[in-house]
C-alpha cells in the first residue's frame, strides 16, 4: 500500500511542461519607513521652522526642489523660502496632515502629505543617503512621482 501511494506521488510530480520557466515577481507593499522623516518635515513646516526643514533635504534635494518648483507659486531662491511659501499656502491644511506612502524601494520612496479629511497637499521622493531617509524633491501639488 505504501508502495502505490509512493508511486501515486511520484507520477505527479515533474514531466510536466507547464512549470514556468522563471520565478514570479513578489511586489511588497510600502513599509512607510520614509514616513517619519516626511512627519519631521511637516511638523517643521507647521512650527514655522525652516532650518530644520531643510536639514532633512539630501545633499542634491534642495537645488532639485527648486528647480522643479520654478514656474510655479512655490518658485523660491532658496529652500528657507521654498519652505516658508509651502507653510504659508497649507497653514491650517497642516494641523492634523498625515504622511502616506505610495511607493517605496530599498532606496527611494514617494510619500504624499494629505490633509486631515484626505485632500492631497503635496508630495516629497524621498532617498535614503547614509542610512538615513532625506528629502530628494518637493514635488508640487497634485504631482506624485
Amino acid at each position: 500500500m505504501l508502495a502505490a501511494a509512493a508511486a501515486a506521488l511520484s507520477a505527479g510530480c515533474g514531466g510536466s511542461d507547464d512549470r514556468p520557466t522563471t520565478a514570479p515577481t513578489i511586489t511588497a507593499p510600502p513599509t512607510d519607513a520614509a514616513v517619519p522623516t516626511v512627519e519631521r518635515y511637516v511638523a517643521a513646516l507647521r512650527h514655522g521652522d525652516a532650518e530644520a526643514a531643510c536639514a532633512l533635504f539630501s545633499d542634491q534635494g534642495e537645488q532639485a526642489s527648486l528647480d522643479r518648483m520654478e514656474g510655479t507659486e512655490f518658485a523660491a531662491e532658496s529652500c528657507e523660502e521654498l519652505v516658508g511659501k509651502v507653510a504659508s499656502a497649507f497653514d491650517e491644511q497642516l494641523d492634523g496632515a498625515e504622511a502616506e506612502t505610495f511607493v517605496e524601494s530599498a532606496t527611494d520612496a514617494t510619500v504624499a502629505v494629505k490633509a486631515e479629511d484626505g485632500t492631497p497637499l503635496f508630495a516629497l521622493n524621498l532617498v535614503k543617503e547614509d542610512g538615513d531617509w532625506r528629502i530628494d524633491e518637493t514635488l508640487p501639488p497634485g504631482e506624485q512621482g
